[in-house]
């Protein structure tokens, strides 16, 4: 065998061992670039979990608040202005807080915002999670935005301007437990609750009914899409 052939041979052995270290070095970049991906998405995972349990309990206490308001409607709706012996302060908590009182739930989800913005989402393992919190974020923007419409909307051009021109009264209560002074201390149990019992002051109260019942819907089933990702994070970090 020619000196020649020896050294192309020795060199073409060298080549090989050379491209496999090569090889064997992309991979155990890439195994580690991976490992340390893993590692940063569990990170964010962790904090969108924690950020979803959040605006969970926060939301619960927004859902009972809605459902004290439809407690105050339905209680307005079924007593109107008949005789309110008795029932003056409960009349005027009614009104208070069924009509003239919109409470609105806008969180962020600031930590579910970093992840998206990561890259990391195509590495999580669960479809039906990364379905689940793609469309987390607008579900909760497009909600707080119906809510907000439908509640201090007409709230401002409709509940407020009509209590004010029919039952002013509550709003000068409403002032006092604010800290107003002076003003004649009208009696509650005096006033003249007669509007809620005309056409339009059942209509008012029935309307913002269904605008209340209509707005819990929604939340009560965003509350079961929030509990589902926050599931489906907790079985993604536990590795199942």
């Amino acid at each position: 065998m020619s000196s020649a052939g020896q050294r192309a041979r020795r060199l073409a052995a060298e080549l090989v061992i050379v491209v496999f270290g090569v090889l064997i070095a992309l991979w155990a970049d890439g195994l580690a670039a991976e490992r340390s991906d893993r590692r940063s998405l569990n990170v964010h995972l962790d904090a969108v979990g924690a950020e979803l349990r959040q605006v969970s309990s926060g939301l619960d206490e927004h859902v009972e608040m809605l459902e004290t308001q439809l407690e105050l409607l339905d209680w307005l709706a079924a007593h109107g202005a008949g005789d309110v012996s008795g029932d003056a302060d409960e009349l005027q908590r009614a009104v208070g807080q069924g009509l003239l009182n919109p409470v609105t739930f806008e969180p962020t989800l600031g930590a579910l915002a970093t992840l998206e913005n990561s890259g990391l989402m195509p590495m999580i393992r669960n479809v039906e999670l990364r379905t689940s919190l793609s469309g987390l974020r607008d579900g909760l923007r497009f909600l707080a935005t119906t809510e907000t419409v439908n509640i201090t909307g007409p709230a401002q051009r409709l509940f407020d301007p009509w209590v004010l021109d029919e039952l002013p009264f509550v709003w000068r209560q409403m002032a006092r437990y604010g800290g107003l002074t002076g003003g004649p201390d009208e009696p509650l149990r005096n006033a003249d609750w007669s509007p809620l019992r005309s056409d339009r002051g059942q209509a008012i109260v029935a309307m913002q009914y269904d605008l209340v019942a209509s707005i819990l819907r929604d939340w009560r089933q965003f509350a079961i899409h929030l509990d589902t990702a926050t599931g489906l994070i907790e079985h993604e970090l536990g590795g199942g």
